[in-house]
C-alpha cells in the first residue's frame, strides 16, 4: 500500500478532531489538505463561538503542530497548496462590519523557510469577488482573477524578488483586464499595468 494512502487510513478520523486548550473540548475540522510533497496537513476550524476559526499546519505521523492563525468574522476558507509544496495560500473570506456582505484576503504561508513565515494580501479593492486563484506550476508567481461581471481582471504576484530571494512583503507584478476577441467573442486579458521588470507576455496565455 502507498506510504500516503496507509498514513490517511491511520491518521484521517484523529487528525480532524483538533485540541482546542481555552475550550477543553475537541473541535472538527471543517477541511483539510495533504502537502502535495511532505508530510504535512493543512486543516482550517470553523468558528464556534467566541472561539476564532484557525488554520493549521500538522506534521504527519507525529501530529505535531508546525503553525497555526486565528482568523476572525470569517465566512468561508479555501486552501491552495503550491504543486511543489513551497507554499500554502489560503483564500479567507471575512464578514464586514455591518454583516451584511463580505471581502476576500490571502493568507500566504512560507512552508521552505524557517518558522514558516507568514503574509497578509489583500486586493486594492476590497469590493471585488475573487474568481480563482492559481500558483505557477515551477517558482514563486501565483495569479488572482477578480473583479465584477464579464470584464475581470487578472494580477500577477511573486513571494520573491528578481533574484529569487525572500522579501519582505508579496511583489506585485501586473494586472490585466478582461476583453473581447472580435473574433471568437471570448473573453481576453489585455495589460493594463506592469512593472518595469515584468515583460508583457505574461499576459498571453
Amino acid at each position: 500500500m502507498n506510504n500516503l494512502c496507509f498514513l490517511s487510513a491511520l491518521s484521517i478520523i484523529p487528525i480532524l478532531t483538533l485540541p482546542y486548550c481555552m475550550s477543553g473540548l475537541p473541535r472538527a475540522s471543517q477541511d483539510f489538505q495533504w502537502s502535495p510533497s511532505d508530510s504535512l496537513i493543512s486543516a482550517y476550524t470553523a468558528e464556534q463561538g467566541n472561539l476564532p476559526a484557525r488554520i493549521v499546519l500538522i506534521k504527519i505521523p507525529e501530529r505535531t503542530e508546525l503553525r497555526q492563525k486565528n482568523l476572525f468574522s470569517v465566512s468561508d476558507c479555501k486552501m491552495f497548496w503550491h504543486p511543489q509544496g513551497d507554499y500554502l495560500a489560503v483564500k479567507v473570506e471575512r464578514f464586514t462590519k455591518t454583516k451584511k456582505s463580505t471581502f476576500t484576503g490571502f493568507e500566504l504561508f512560507s512552508i521552505r523557510d524557517k518558522d514558516i513565515p507568514m503574509e497578509v494580501l489583500e486586493l486594492p479593492n476590497k469590493n471585488d469577488k475573487v474568481m480563482a486563484f492559481a500558483w505557477e506550476p515551477k517558482g514563486h508567481r501565483f495569479a488572482v482573477v477578480h473583479g465584477e461581471g464579464s470584464r475581470p481582471s487578472i494580477s500577477f504576484y511573486s513571494m520573491r524578488d528578481e533574484k529569487g530571494n525572500k522579501q519582505s512583503s508579496v511583489r506585485l507584478l501586473g494586472e490585466g483586464r478582461g476583453g473581447r476577441d472580435g473574433a471568437t467573442g471570448h473573453s481576453v486579458p489585455t495589460p493594463s499595468h506592469a512593472s518595469n521588470n515584468v515583460s508583457d507576455d505574461i499576459f498571453l496565455f
